[in-house]
């Protein structure tokens, strides 16, 4: 989106700046950030809103809590499948657990 937008910038705006003798650091900062300006609120609104509907997935993996609960939560299902494996397992509890610390650790990072 934000490439579109300086593609829609006039090169004449471009071409006028450089005659009163402005430098590529001030038609940057005079003409294309504020010809771009509605284009940067639109997407920093709608980044926003997406990353808010993401809430419910972070507060269900770490309960609320801050810090390093992540973390733990999925060294304990690593840890619980490596003693099934070794363990001699039942009923296929290590590949599960394994399997499920797989995708929190994948999901976390």
């Amino acid at each position: 989106m934000l490439l579109a937008a300086m593609q829609g910038v006039p090169g004449e705006l471009y071409e006028a700046a450089r005659i009163d003798g402005a430098g590529r650091f001030q038609q940057f900062w005079k003409i294309t950030v504020p010809m771009i300006m509605p284009t940067i609120i639109i997407t920093t609104m709608l980044r926003i809103i997406w990353t808010a509907n993401y809430m419910d997935l972070v507060f269900v993996m770490t309960g609320g809590r801050p810090g390093q609960f992540q973390y733990y939560y999925a060294c304990s299902f690593l840890c619980y499948s490596l003693q099934e494996v070794k363990g001699g397992g039942s009923n296929g509890y290590g590949g599960f657990a394994s399997n499920h610390a797989y995708r929190c650790a994948s999901c976390l990072s």
